[in-house]
């Protein structure tokens, strides 16, 4: 069996490419702590992950340097000749499932205006005579 799973942060940003056949993929590196500690500080490891179409896709457009992920996959060793001929070897980890583990960052939204002009903005309405309605409660099916 051929099975790599790992959890760690992204070296850089990632560069979206595509082969000559239009498929996106992207090569990146995930930094792992490796659970060996020396000086009081963890070692780490770098293990290269190649993302192929909706995952290179999606990894670009919504990870960043640093972010966190998580990852399945199955290695696969390389090899090619270089200018001089020689043969050199490579190896990535070709990603099957990646799922991004840090947490969004919560937009912030600006307080509509009520159309209605008798509308009293609650908060106004607590500053001005020191009135707190009491809490809103929600039906939610159940009767007495």
């Amino acid at each position: 069996m051929n099975s790599f799973t790992g959890v760690g942060r992204l070296m850089k940003d990632i560069e979206l490419k595509e082969t000559g056949a239009k498929t996106p993929y992207a090569r990146v590196t995930i930094a792992i702590g490796d659970g060996y500690f020396k000086d009081g500080k963890e070692g780490v490891d770098y293990i290269p992950l190649l993302l192929w179409k909706g995952n290179a896709v999606n990894a670009a457009k919504y990870l960043k340097k640093g972010s966190l992920i998580s990852f399945r996959g199955r290695y696969k060793s390389n090899s090619y000749q270089d200018q001089t001929g020689k043969t050199v070897y490579g190896h990535d980890i070709v990603a099957e499932e990646v799922r991004f583990l840090d947490k969004k960052e919560p937009t912030i939204q600006q307080p509509q205006q009520s159309k209605d002009p008798s509308a009293t903005n609650q908060s106004q309405l607590t500053k001005q005579v020191g009135y707190t309605p009491p809490p809103q409660v929600e039906n939610f099916g159940f009767h007495r």
